[in-house]
């Protein structure tokens, strides 16, 4: 994931935080949360060379949405999409 900067909301954090705790996994919880969330998009990064950020908010973590994916011709516009998850 060199040179994508990735970002948490602080919403996404406490979401991060609030779900380790109700499962009692503390920090190999956290890890496993975080990398949950992410899996679609480290996958993606490295074949795509246009992405600029990764944002994790909240959705991510409590509804599973994918995170938003700012595109480096996007970041100049002010634009942001999402990551396109596989419905399961």
């Amino acid at each position: 994931m060199e040179g994508v900067d990735l970002t948490f909301t602080d919403e996404a954090l406490c979401a991060i935080a609030k779900k380790a705790a109700s499962k009692k996994t503390g920090a190999r919880g956290l890890r496993a949360i975080i990398e949950h969330c992410m899996l679609d998009v480290m996958f993606e990064i490295p074949s795509n060379a246009t992405i600029k950020e990764i944002i994790i908010t909240p959705e991510v973590i409590t509804d599973s949405k994918p995170p938003v994916m700012v595109l480096h011709s996007q970041a100049m516009a002010g634009y942001h999409t999402s990551v396109k998850r596989p419905t399961s």
